[in-house]
């Protein structure tokens, strides 16, 4: 006769004890264990670039093409620091170019074209003692303030593209200065295409707004048979040229400085497998 302890109440109780007396209690059980396979995570850590301000300061990130901290633009970023300053000693990484309109409706200087909304200020490089000076000057990178100091030191009189360029004080900043020669294609190249292969400014099609396509002074000193000259940078064709000092071109106030640049990281993907989770399978004797 088969008893009335039902299958189903026996496992109930089989349970219950299970429960109470933790997982050993049912180890006298016929049982199997079960692996289920682990849980795989994949999570996916990007790295964004930060958020680059319409203005950027000597302390926040800075790209090319912002607005710089004197108020001009960011006009080059160099992947590695390079000299500067007034001697030389001071460290920069950034080129900054006064807007193209900065001296409209400031007093012109005598000898110099008035400023209007179409036309920059244009005055003459001016011609100091050439014997006091070094032939090629500093025409690197980061030598535009030095070379420009040595123009007012030489003779470089009022009304001439360095004494202009050293008066202006865009964003307070007083370290503005002509740009050297390389400085000055820098520039050039900024407005339409640095060609890296050729080392030199290539004019495109659709050059960037900003600056009236003209000629711009450079601070570098260079004699040719004996005739001081000097470059300048020439918007409409994309070339650096040689021309004579007392020639009206425009006046481009730069600054190089040390600036902070940030760019984004490469995305990481990191995997991460869940722990093995076994399941206990519990067979119960049935009763008869």
């Amino acid at each position: 006769m088969k008893s009335t302890f039902s299958k189903q109440t026996a496992r109930h109780i089989a349970i219950i004890l299970c429960v109470f007396a933790g997982a050993t209690a049912c180890s006298d059980s016929s049982s199997s264990n079960t692996s289920v396979d682990p849980t795989t995570t994949t999570t996916t850590t990007t790295t964004i670039a930060p958020v680059i301000s319409t203005a950027c300061t000597e302390t926040t990130p800075c790209k090319v093409g912002d607005a710089g901290p004197g108020g001009g633009v960011i006009v080059y970023i160099s992947s590695s620091e390079f000299k500067c300053g007034p001697t030389l000693t001071d460290k920069c990484n950034m080129m900054e170019a006064a807007p193209g309109n900065w001296a409209v409706g400031s007093p012109t200087p005598a000898g110099c074209t008035a400023a209007t909304d179409t036309t920059v200020l244009q005055c003459p490089r001016g011609t100091p003692d050439e014997s006091a000076l070094p032939q090629r000057g500093h025409s690197g990178i980061g030598g535009g303030l030095l070379a420009t100091l040595y123009l007012l030191e030489h003779g470089a009189g009022e009304g001439t593209a360095p004494v202009v360029a050293r008066a202006y004080r865009g964003g307070g900043k007083s370290d503005w200065s002509l740009p050297s020669y390389q400085e000055v294609e820098r520039f050039c190249g900024y407005v339409h295409k640095w060609d890296d292969d050729m080392d030199r400014c290539e004019r495109v099609a659709s050059p960037k707004a900003g600056w009236e396509l003209t000629t711009y002074w450079s601070s570098y000193i260079y004699f040719i048979q004996k005739a001081l000259m000097a470059p300048a940078a020439n918007l409409v064709t994309g070339k650096i040229g040689f021309v004579k000092p007392t020639s009206l071109f425009g006046v481009l106030p730069t600054r190089t400085f040390l600036g902070n640049v940030k760019t984004a990281t490469a995305a990481t993907t990191t995997t991460v497998k869940s722990p093995v989770t076994t399941v206990n399978a519990t067979t119960t004797p049935t009763t008869s």
